[in-house]
């Protein structure tokens, strides 16, 4: 990748909003921007300021994941809305910037940047996803997305796509293809030993009621396979769990890794939400997916999963899972891993665009 001698040198990066989302993409960002800087004698000055809110967040080693060029703001998650506006305020009030990349929601989680980017000197810039209509509609966005200089459309249909300043580019991944754990390298991070059985992923993620849910069911899956299957509930951080098991399933491990992505290729079917990073993981690694839409403010989960991909029952994910039992004693040999990572696009068209 060519990055131009005279591009940004500070990107901050607004990634509020709940769950992961937000968080990994502005992740996925940050990585390429320092990582295609570091050959550049000019542009190893490139430092990244990431502001989150995210729930998740506190527990996380994003600066080790993006290195000593990289500052990560997290802003306490539990703050009310007028905490929450104030902080984002008085960081943009902080310090200048060269350009900043807002993630989602063109007018701030709560409508703080409304006032603020207007007045900013710097290069702005849109990462720009599905939004309902209602929301786009009441806040008058094809207007106030003026204010954007660029709008990057991360693998999604959006409202704006079709703005002359807006450019589509492959989903956005936290990780190469070249950068994936092998086969035999996943399952053993995920505490598999041998190749005797498939692999189910249960990903913890989401409200604290979503993760209990999916830990039952994945007790449940350990429970009626036990001998058939190894069942495996991955989280970012040890979650504080509100439920109990009487006596854990040996074919069953809560394992905590971040990203999952980088040790998708042990699963063999990955059971979530329908959250952006679990299904454009799940498709591009070629790994089966059964995902449950949750109901979000603004996330149309039910737009994103396919409906042979969508459950919304234990019953009908124990079918699924059956179904990869009995494929796993055919299976032959492992496909291999072959995508776009779209956050390439997504730097190469940003940078080209600056002045």
């Amino acid at each position: 990748m060519t990055q131009r001698a005279d591009g940004p040198l500070h990107w901050m990066l607004y990634a509020m909003g709940g769950g992961m989302g937000h968080l990994t993409r502005a992740t996925a960002l940050s990585r390429v921007l320092l990582q295609s800087s570091s050959s550049n004698a000019r542009q190893c000055e490139t430092r990244v300021t990431l502001l989150t809110n995210s729930s998740f967040a506190a527990g996380l080693e994003i600066e080790d994941e993006l290195g000593p060029r990289a500052e990560v703001l997290r802003i306490d998650s539990s703050l009310d809305r007028h905490a929450t506006v104030a902080e984002v305020q008085r960081v943009f009030g902080s310090g200048a910037a060269d350009a900043v990349v807002v993630d989602t929601f063109p007018r701030g989680l709560a409508g703080e940047l409304a006032h603020i980017l207007p007045r900013l000197g710097c290069r702005k810039i849109l990462v720009h996803r599905d939004l309902n209509p209602k929301y786009c509609q009441q806040y008058r966005l094809a207007e106030f997305v003026e204010n954007y200089d660029q709008l990057i459309v991360p693998g999604e249909a959006a409202p704006f796509e079709n703005f002359p300043n807006a450019i589509s580019t492959q989903p956005w991944l936290v990780r190469n293809e070249d950068e994936l754990l092998t086969p035999h390298e996943a399952r053993f991070r995920l505490a598999v030993n041998g190749n005797r059985l498939p692999v189910a992923v249960v990903l913890g993620c989401g409200r604290l009621d979503e993760i209990n849910q999916m830990y039952v069911w994945a007790t449940r899956l350990a429970d009626e396979f036990p001998t058939t299957l190894e069942v495996r509930f991955v989280v970012m951080k040890n979650p504080n769990l509100d439920v109990t098991h009487e006596k854990t399933p040996r074919n069953f491990k809560v394992i905590a890794i971040w990203p999952f992505f980088q040790a998708i290729r042990g699963a063999n079917i990955v059971i979530s939400g329908g959250g952006y990073n679990s299904v454009n993981e799940a498709k591009a690694a070629g790994v089966r997916f059964c995902g449950v839409p949750r109901r979000r403010l603004y996330d149309r989960q039910e737009n994103r999963i396919s409906s042979a991909d969508c459950i919304q029952r234990f019953d009908e994910l124990r079918m699924r899972v059956e179904e990869v039992v009995l494929d796993f004693r055919t299976q032959t040999k492992i496909n291999p891993v072959s995508y776009c990572n779209g956050v390439h696009q997504a730097v190469n068209a940003i940078l080209s665009a600056c002045p």
